[in-house]
């Protein structure tokens, strides 16, 4: 027998860059350091709501009109960043250069903007250009131009929305996406009772599975984005695509073989992704 359910989903808080009284301020920030406040002024970011470039790809419908639509991948952003760093003396501003550099140039990090007072979308990005036009005449000024290419092609909101439950039979769960891309979740299943064969996920027409001898005590961990699955931490082999959650209204079907009784809890944690 199915059951299923729509779940009430929570939002948890985003633990990389904590929203605090003092960056809760800035509009834009790399890493959690500050990019826009009284010593830098940001004046334009462009790309920041442009979906950015994408490969798609259609076959010719023969002895009719028109085409039918295939696939598309969304290209890598670039994302940037123009405005004035501004001190009170040229031994100051040199100081502001030097400190954006070391805070922007080290290694692929959250570009974050925010959206209200405490509400925030961030991507994952790295800085490759950072150039300050510092002419004689800037004593303290100084334009500046920062780009950031981002490795996501999508935003997300900060937050990361989670959905627990007790399982003991095969189950649907309906999840509903507000963002305006697909979401990549984190799937969880904790063994705690009996023994388990086999666990499948339908979605969309999918069907993804799991064919392991699972025992009391044993964690699967599903990395829907990346693509791997873990079983107790080791790396393992499943068979079919892994299920992501659409914009809009999601169900996804969980189904189980096993020779016994069996309980285990499901976890399930997602991000509203945003083009």
């Amino acid at each position: 027998m199915l059951n299923s359910y729509s779940i009430a989903s929570h939002p948890i808080a985003h633990t990389k860059q904590p929203l605090t009284a003092k960056n809760s301020q800035e509009k834009f920030s790399f890493n959690a350091f500050g990019l826009s406040n009284e010593n830098i002024i940001v004046q334009n970011f462009d790309g920041l709501h442009s979906a950015g470039q994408s490969n798609f790809g259609n076959s010719a419908n023969n002895w009719q009109d028109g085409s039918q639509f295939l696939f598309r991948y969304w290209q890598s952003k670039t994302l940037t960043l123009r405005g004035v760093v501004r001190a009170k003396t040229s031994e100051e501003l040199e100081q502001k250069i030097d400190e954006i550099k070391k805070n922007c140039l080290q290694k692929e990090g959250t570009l974050r903007y925010k959206t209200a007072k405490w509400s925030y979308r961030e991507i994952t990005a790295t800085c490759t250009v950072c150039d300050f036009m510092r002419e004689g005449y800037h004593i303290t000024f100084c334009p500046f131009v920062m780009t950031f290419v981002a490795s996501d092609v999508y935003f997300r909101d900060g937050k990361t929305f989670l959905a627990e439950q007790a399982i003991t039979g095969n189950v649907a769960f309906d999840y509903f996406i507000n963002g305006s891309a697909p979401s990549f979740p984190q799937i969880y299943f904790i063994i705690n009772n009996g023994s388990l064969k086999k666990i499948s996920i339908s979605s969309n027409g999918m069907i993804f599975s799991i064919s392991a001898n699972l025992q009391k005590g044993d964690i699967i961990e599903i990395d829907t984005k990346n693509k791997r699955v873990r079983k107790n931490g080791k790396y393992i082999d499943y068979d079919g695509p892994c299920p992501i959650l659409n914009i809009w209204s999601n169900s996804l079907v969980y189904e189980f073989l096993s020779d016994e009784n069996y309980s285990l809890d499901l976890f399930i944690s997602y991000p509203h992704n945003f083009l």
